[in-house]
């Protein structure tokens, strides 16, 4: 679970969320670290520090007739 309460800007010109992680899927991430979230075209990155500890991917279904 994590809590997106606040936008930022990083240093790399790129838009990021200051989030707080509430515990879960994420094993190398204690509950209560401060984490930031990335959000672009082609996926959601969520680093620690400057090190990604999540990193999911856009995905398509389409259905061709």
């Amino acid at each position: 679970m994590l809590a997106i309460p606040v936008v930022m800007f990083a240093a790399d010109d790129q838009a990021s969320y200051k989030v707080t992680y509430d515990g879960g899927s994420l094993s190398s991430v204690t509950s209560g670290s401060g984490l930031k979230l990335f959000v672009d075209s082609n996926s959601v990155r969520i680093t620690k520090d400057k090190t990604e500890v999540a990193n999911i991917r856009r995905w398509e279904y389409r259905i061709s007739q």
